[in-house]
């Protein structure tokens, strides 16, 4: 219901006819039409609680897929741009339910006789009523033809198909993880990583027709192989092999039946995964690349017809906003569907033709796609998405865009056999919780569970002025912010955006706490603040698409973020009055901590912790770790008398203390490499001498193929 008469929200005038509101002050601002068509109806169905479904079918026709993101964020957009004197809240979120509208709407004209439902005069009230029960009829009606429809589409779908549920079959079993499975053409071969829990990787290889034999090992060595893909006849398989001992990275063709491998390319030592696929005529192989002269990595074409493997970029090269990540040919070579990331909170599919490089986007408002596979017939294509370190699988037709979710927990990284037409996924589930370790050196402790339970809990922050702690957690569904008390007490939901928050930081006052989100305006990511008591959240003034994690100035009047530019990454600190900000470092920074007001610690990608001194008209910076001790980029946090971090060697992790006054580094606990999780944040609660952090168990993960009645 699209309300086309202008309406007055107590000093509030919305204006549908061009898209605007005017406050009492006489200050107009224009909005966008869906958040005008949203506040409109919602207006329009007060004081009742609408749900989000119901706003969905209204506003979006009924597309769920593009609707759930976008309501999010509309009505995000609305609470920052409607305020009223002495009214915190002016839509209310009903966990579960949906949204209503806390101020009534004064309609002119016509509109006024619809939804005014607590009018005196009864003429008005017998009107509203006939609407009411014409609209109740309608509702009725529509939703039983819609049923009547479902119905029968669902009984000439299942009679017509023998497979009536999804079917799983285990095809591996080893201990640790089992990951990237690539089936060979006929299906018989499955190859994937396998990573043991100290650590080590390699490619390994087992033959379906043979399940009582072990898994061949194909790699044996310290380089880290992970995605691989066969040639179309068998023969070969490729795949990229990372050596940092040696520090060189090279694409590998190798020959399957002798292991033989040929070096036919270069791919960045930056970097954790190397995507590669091949096109259905084995003249093509794409694959993560980077040249000498780029600035960023991005997709390659190696042409494995030629006897020098010429190569071509195939990426954006310049001034790009995004990076393209994973990639899939389409079974006829027209096409090819690439994952394109702009920030670490929005990556979606798009679909490029090879000749015309007319692109289309086939999915909205993801976060994380974690796999995507072409069938053989060409008219769909099936992929993964983390939200909130939650898995789920999908399928998309490319012509109409219609996706469908599998319902299938824990699928990622999916792959068709050519031939045989069978699916192979790798099935992973992952665990964390916010727990402590005592560093009193007199008491011999291990970590105990602060926050623990099916749901995920992680990035902690404890506040010394308000004796609490914040956190994200998917309890809700998604990553909000949470604060508890030191013991995991007192747990309480801090923000209600329905997106992923990451990277939470307390002021050091208390009042507020900083933490990153995507942006509601864009692409890209933010810095948002919220306030502890009014849980008012403001948008970080900022000109730059991506950042990183947020610190606070030792006053509380700048945020220190890493911002990422096509030229440099390095910390920005901007001035919350101003607005401004300056860049304070020059060398690669990701992350830095004030102490005293003007001593900076940080930490480069490049490894290693370094101080600087703000303080002077020529700061430099002075290194006070080296990368082979120091080889942590995100999990350290700053204490009184020194730093506390974590080092990661081979197959353990350890959490270590550098002391300022003598230089001295202790350890305190070593567990197995996945007993910590591998960027958490560090934070010290120092009354009670408690280290707090992310812990995790090692997250299981094996090979599985499925079986679909929708994928028939």
């Amino acid at each position: 219901m699209y309300q086309e008469h202008p309406y007055s929200l107590s000093t509030i005038k919305v204006q549908p006819s061009d898209f605007s509101i005017i406050f009492n002050t006489g200050e107009k601002i224009q909005l966008q039409p869906k958040l005008i068509e949203v506040l409109g109806y919602l207006a329009s169905q007060y004081p009742r609680v609408v749900p989000r479904e119901e706003i969905i079918e209204n506003v979006w026709e009924g597309n769920s897929y593009v609707g759930e993101k976008a309501l999010t964020n509309a009505i995000w957009n609305l609470r920052q741009k409607l305020h009223l004197e002495n009214q915190t809240e002016i839509i209310e979120t009903i966990r579960k339910s949906g949204y209503r509208l806390l101020v009534k709407p004064e309609f002119e004209g016509k509109a006024n006789q619809q939804v005014d439902v607590n009018n005196k005069h009864a003429d008005n009230n017998v009107h509203k009523s006939n609407v009411y029960s014409l609209l109740s009829l309608k509702s009725a009606l529509f939703t039983l033809v819609l049923f009547a429809l479902t119905f029968m589409i669902y009984l000439q779908f299942f009679t017509n198909n023998s497979l009536k549920h999804p079917i799983l079959e285990q095809i591996t079993t080893n201990p640790g993880n089992e990951l990237f499975t690539s089936p060979s053409p006929d299906g018989r071969y499955i190859v994937y990583q396998w990573m043991t829990p100290e650590g080590t990787a390699n490619l390994y290889m087992r033959d379906r027709n043979q399940p009582q034999l072990k898994a061949t090992q194909l790699t044996y060595d310290n380089a880290e192989q992970g995605f691989s893909v066969w040639s179309p006849d068998g023969s070969f398989l490729y795949f990229a092999k990372k050596d940092k001992k040696n520090n060189r990275c090279d694409i590998i063709q190798m020959k399957v039946r002798t292991n033989e491998e040929k070096i036919i390319g270069q791919c960045p030592l930056k970097g954790r995964y190397y995507y590669v696929d091949i096109s259905a005529d084995g003249k093509t192989l794409a694959y993560h690349g980077k040249d000498t002269n780029d600035i960023s990595s991005g997709i390659y074409f190696l042409d494995l017809t030629s006897t020098d493997f010429n190569k071509q970029r195939f990426s954006c090269k310049l001034n790009c906003i995004y990076r393209d990540r994973d990639m899939s040919f389409s079974p006829d070579g027209q096409f090819i569907a690439v994952t394109r990331r702009y920030s670490i909170f929005e990556e979606n599919i798009f679909l490029i033709n090879l000749v015309t490089k007319e692109e289309k986007q086939l999915t909205f408002s993801e976060e994380d796609i974690v796999g995507l596979t072409w069938h053989p017939n060409g008219n769909y294509i099936v992929f993964a998405t983390q939200r909130a370190d939650i898995r789920q699988g999908y399928m998309v037709e490319p012509d109409s865009g219609i996706i469908t979710n599998l319902n299938v927990e824990g699928f990622s990284y999916p792959k068709y056999s050519s031939q045989s037409f069978e699916l192979f996924f790798q099935h992973r589930l992952e665990h964390y919780q916010v727990s402590s370790l005592s560093v009193n050196p007199d008491i011999i402790a291990s970590p105990f569970p602060v926050i623990q339970s099916k749901f995920n809990h992680l990035s902690a922050d404890y506040s010394d002025s308000v004796k609490k702690i914040t956190y994200v957690s998917n309890e809700s569904g998604f990553y909000e912010l949470w604060a508890a008390n030191v013991d995991g007490t007192q747990r309480q939901q801090l923000t209600f955006i329905e997106d992923t928050v990451r990277y939470p930081k307390w002021s050091n006052d208390g009042s507020k706490i900083a933490f990153l989100s995507a942006s509601r305006t864009g692409k890209g990511d933010n810095i948002y603040i919220l306030d502890f008591t009014s849980k008012k959240l403001k948008q970080l003034n900022s000109t730059f698409y991506q950042h990183n994690r947020p610190t606070w100035s030792f006053d509380d009047k700048h945020i220190l973020s890493a911002v990422y530019t096509d030229k440099y990454t390095d910390l920005h600190q901007f001035n919350l009055t101003s607005g401004e900000n300056k860049r304070i470092t020059f060398d690669g920074a990701r992350i830095g901590v004030l102490r005293n007001g003007y001593q900076l610690y940080y930490s480069r990608v490049s490894g290693g912790l370094w101080k600087m001194d703000l303080s002077s008209d020529h700061p430099t910076a002075k290194q006070l770790l080296d990368k082979k001790i120091f080889n942590t980029v995100y999990s350290w946090g700053l204490s009184k008398d020194g730093i506390y971090f974590n080092q990661n060697t081979s197959n353990t992790t350890k959490l270590k203390y550098y002391n300022f006054s003598n230089d001295e580094i202790s350890t305190f606990l070593t567990q197995p490499k996945n007993a910590v999780a591998g960027s958490t944040s560090l934070t010290l609660i120092d009354e009670q001498q408690l280290l707090l952090f992310t812990g995790s168990s090692f997250p299981q993960a094996d090979i599985k193929k499925l079986q679909h009645p929708l994928l028939q």
